[in-house]
């Protein structure tokens, strides 16, 4: 497993997770767009106002979202990548941890020359 692999595959995770984000963000603008624009209130009261009113579009924007089949099969696909990154990292970990109990370079995969053994001297522990 190389250090590109493991790269390569957060890539696709970032690639996913961006383009279920855009989708997210269309669903809350086009939820936005369609709530009413009354700015009534003044001060900190209408601020509230707004606020309340943007998280209630937020949540339903997200509600209409999971019922969207392409955000749902975006949803899958990031699931995925996640797993698939997960996996070449550890077992990218598990490579490097194996090669570095066993004497060897993690970032070459060639075995480590020990310069104890070629002089013939015995490590100390």
């Amino acid at each position: 497993m190389s250090r590109d692999q493991v790269k390569d595959a957060w890539s696709r995770v970032g690639d996913e997770l961006s383009a279920l984000g855009l989708k997210l963000k269309l669903h809350v603008e086009e939820e936005r767009s369609d709530s009413d624009d009354d700015e009534s209130g003044e001060g900190l009261q209408g601020a509230l106002k707004r606020l309340g009113e943007a998280l209630d579009d937020t949540v339903e924007a997200v509600s209409d979202a999971a019922k969207d089949e392409a955000v749902r099969e975006d949803v899958r696909q990031a699931g995925k990548r996640l797993v698939d990154a997960l996996t070449v990292t550890v077992q990218q970990v598990s490579d490097e941890v194996s090669e570095a109990m066993s004497g060897q370079r993690p970032s070459e995969g060639e075995p480590a020359e020990d310069p104890a053994a070629a002089e013939g001297d015995e490590p100390t522990s």
